[in-house]
């Protein structure tokens, strides 16, 4: 097993028992809201947005989630700047554990350099998202979140689909 997985498994094994000792009892309720960072990796890109969620009720969740993605090519740069809006359902809890359904809009502006050919260009793409979320609350007011998320891309002269894995961090205000 790689080395970098095991040290994964290990900081969230830690991160778990911190929610577990601080007896962390994050609840969902209609009006909380949370905003924070994350972090989003896929095979060919790293990526960092900013999140904001609105808890529509206990089990459903109003997500906007704006995003800068950079895709690692031999001989071109590609960068996006995604917005994508979607709606959270919370079929599962457990204490401090939160596993949510997850389905969205994706729009935004990829701009894309060729060193070889000198080429440049910027296009705008739109599409759709669907995906698994789980929440771990550390503490009443900060949360953990993973996420995996499948785009579906039109109108990208790059990529048509994309799957998506991303870590945040929020804090509910």
């Amino acid at each position: 097993m790689n080395f970098r997985y095991c040290i994964a498994a290990i900081q969230i094994i830690i991160l778990l028992t911190i929610s577990v000792i601080c007896k962390a009892q994050g609840k969902h309720y209609e009006g909380l809201k949370s905003f924070g960072i994350s972090a989003s990796s896929s095979i060919r890109s790293k990526g960092i947005g900013l999140n904001y969620e609105y808890f529509i009720s206990s089990r459903a969740i109003a997500k906007g989630n704006l995003c800068y993605e950079k895709f690692f090519f031999d001989y071109s740069d590609y960068k996006t700047y995604k917005f994508s809006p979607s709606v959270l359902y919370n079929f599962y809890n457990y204490r401090f554990i939160y596993l949510n359904a997850k389905a969205g809009l994706l729009t935004g502006l990829e701009r894309h350099q060729c060193e070889i050919l000198n080429d440049r260009y910027d296009n705008i793409y739109f599409g759709e998202e669907i995906g698994l979320n789980t929440e771990f609350y550390l503490t009443n007011t900060v949360k953990l979140e993973f996420e995996a998320s499948q785009l579906f891309v039109q109108k990208s002269r790059v990529m048509k689909y994309n799957t998506m894995v991303s870590v945040g961090i929020l804090i509910n205000i």
